[in-house]
């Protein structure tokens, strides 16, 4: 079976890339936009970073994914939503093409924003889940499909 790609066309409107390659790469504009105050500007760092070292082609293209996908985790929706894909599944495919690793982590299919946060909390040794155990969580349903 061949890979899967998500041309990035299909992040448009909310993910706008320049069209010349050896333009510089501004930062990704997301259809939603934080207010400004910088109060998720922590966690959008420690999102980038966490995304950056499971890139699996690191450079300017993954950087830019990651600050999308990093921003796109502070909107109101689902993740796919927010980045404008059609579906989950295209956003499993965008993380399975360029974040392989961190990809394998998410052996559950645990909703992507909140395996992120849970990875970064266990970074931390924040405990954030009711139970040690997902089989044991009464809000497991609120964290998988």
């Amino acid at each position: 079976m061949g890979a899967i790609s998500i041309p990035l066309s299909q992040l448009e409107p909310r993910l706008t890339l320049p069209a010349q390659v050896g333009e510089p790469l501004p930062q990704p504009t997301l259809s939603w936009q934080a207010d400004g105050s910088g109060r998720h500007d922590d966690e959008i760092e420690d999102l980038v970073a966490l995304l950056m070292e499971h890139a699996t082609y690191p450079g300017v293209l993954s950087r830019h994914l990651a600050r999308a996908l990093a921003e796109a985790s502070m909107g109101p929706n689902h993740l796919w939503e927010d980045l404008g894909l059609a579906s989950r599944d295209q956003l499993n495919a965008l993380m399975q093409a360029h974040f392989t690793s961190l990809k394998a982590l998410n052996v559950n299919n645990m909703r992507w924003k909140k395996f992120f946060y849970r990875t970064l909390c266990e970074r931390a040794d924040i405990l954030i889940c009711k139970s040690p155990h997902c089989e044991q969580c009464d809000d497991k349903p609120q964290c998988f499909e």
